[in-house]
Formats: C-alpha cells, sequence, structure tokens
C-alpha cells in the first residue's frame, strides 16, 4: 500500500515543483535583469515596506484618511502581483496556466 507513504509522496513533488519555480525565477531574473531570484525578491519585498511607509507617512503627516491611504497601499501592493497573474491565466506570458498538464511526477 502506497498510503503510508503519501504525504512524503506529495512533499518530494512540493519539493521539486518549487525548485523548478526557484530556477525559472532565478534564470529569467538573470537574463532579464541581471540580478538573482533572491535579490529580486529582496527589491520585492523593499518596495512592499517602502509603499507601508509612504502610506504611514500619508495617515500620520498628511491626514489622509486611513481607509484611502490603506487602499492606496493594497492598489500598489496587490497591483502589480494581480496583473501578473492575469497576464499568466490569459496566455499572455508563460507561467503554470500555459505548461502542459501531462508533467505528473
Amino acid at each position: 500500500m502506497s498510503v503510508p507513504h503519501a504525504p512524503s509522496q506529495r512533499l518530494d513533488r512540493l519539493t521539486k515543483e518549487l525548485e523548478a519555480d526557484h530556477e525559472a525565477l532565478d534564470a529569467s531574473c538573470r537574463r532579464h535583469f541581471g540580478v538573482s531570484a533572491f535579490m529580486f525578491r529582496s527589491f520585492k519585498y523593499l518596495y512592499y515596506i517602502a509603499t507601508l511607509l509612504v502610506s504611514t507617512y500619508l495617515i500620520q503627516y498628511a491626514s489622509v484618511e486611513p481607509t484611502l491611504a490603506m487602499g492606496f497601499a493594497i492598489l500598489l501592493i496587490s497591483g502589480p502581483e494581480a496583473l501578473e497573474t492575469w497576464l499568466i491565466r490569459t496566455g499572455q506570458i508563460q507561467g503554470h496556466a500555459s505548461k502542459p498538464s501531462s508533467q505528473n511526477d
């Protein structure tokens, strides 16, 4: 019976998928931007932190309505991620949606 080994097999499959995604991201970042995937993600999170700092500034010092400032932060943070996801799903850029589904290891 392979049922007791099923969680181990799922973990191995997940690990392989994550490694493949990281390698693809790293290769693409090096080719297009000249940085590693680690640096790309670091820049991405620094951008998120800067967005939150700007939102805090808007609330504390510019007297902007907190709901408006939070909406602005959500737009800045989730906008590019949502756009990328939409482009992948519509097939405009290559991602998981455009890969053949026959890759079941």
